[in-house]
């Protein structure tokens, strides 16, 4: 439900949505191309998508975090990264957006 939530929110943004229900194949997507950037929710299934947010990182891709836990919890890299707390308020999601993208282009970090 915050998938396809969430896909509506960034789809009325004027965004061009892919999204995925499991990790498996967001990394299986990433050999197809890099995102322009990415929105991720914290925990999918059993795990969590810190993985995949370094990858993306690493890779000069913009993150945004969806989650209701506090990120300081995954360490001092990502205790101030940009995130949309559960239930995301599409306003919210949209200024992390922006922000992560707008650092990303000015080339600094997000953190």
């Amino acid at each position: 439900m915050i998938n396809m939530a969430t896909t509506d929110i960034l789809e009325e943004m004027g965004c061009r949505v892919t999204a995925f229900l499991n990790l498996k194949a967001a990394f299986a997507a990433l050999a197809q191309g890099l995102p322009g950037a990415a929105v991720l929710d914290v925990n999918i299934g059993d795990a969590t998508s810190i993985d995949l947010a370094e990858l993306l990182r690493a890779r000069g891709v913009p993150v945004v975090f969806l989650t209701g836990y506090d990120l300081h919890s995954f360490g001092p890299k990502w205790s101030r990264h940009p995130s949309c707390q559960k239930p995301c308020d599409p306003a919210a999601l949209k200024r992390s957006l922006i922000e992560v993208v707008t650092v990303a282009t000015n080339g600094r970090s997000a953190t």
